[in-house]
């Protein structure tokens, strides 16, 4: 009875280690956070979902990015060319979420 528990035992840590560990299908995904002031140029929908694209007006680059917003509602009061205050979450599949999104009070 003592060696079957111990034969269990093993074949439960050798599984989750294959799972977790060896396994190349289970990744590691992280999400990183962040806030910034943004300025919309473009309000899109694609297949039922919502987008705006737009920019940061505090950074050197300017870079123009495309994100995500969850809500119809929220995507509907946003304007063009109007600075939010936005915190959103970059996705591992190089996608943006927009998570709040304010007028600036600027």
């Amino acid at each position: 009875m003592k060696t079957i528990m111990i034969v269990a035992t093993l074949a439960i840590i050798v599984i989750l280690v294959y799972s977790f560990v060896i396994n190349p299908k289970v990744k590691n995904e992280t999400y990183e956070h962040t806030s910034s002031m943004l300025v919309i140029t473009e309000k899109l929908v694609i297949d039922n979902k919502f987008y705006i694209k737009a920019y940061d007006p505090n950074s050197s680059e300017q870079e123009m990015k495309n994100m995500e917003v969850q809500s119809e509602e929220v995507y509907n009061l946003l304007l063009l060319n109007q600075e939010y205050l936005a915190t959103y979450t970059l996705l591992p599949n190089n996608k943006i979420r927009i998570d709040e999104i304010k007028l600036s009070e600027n």
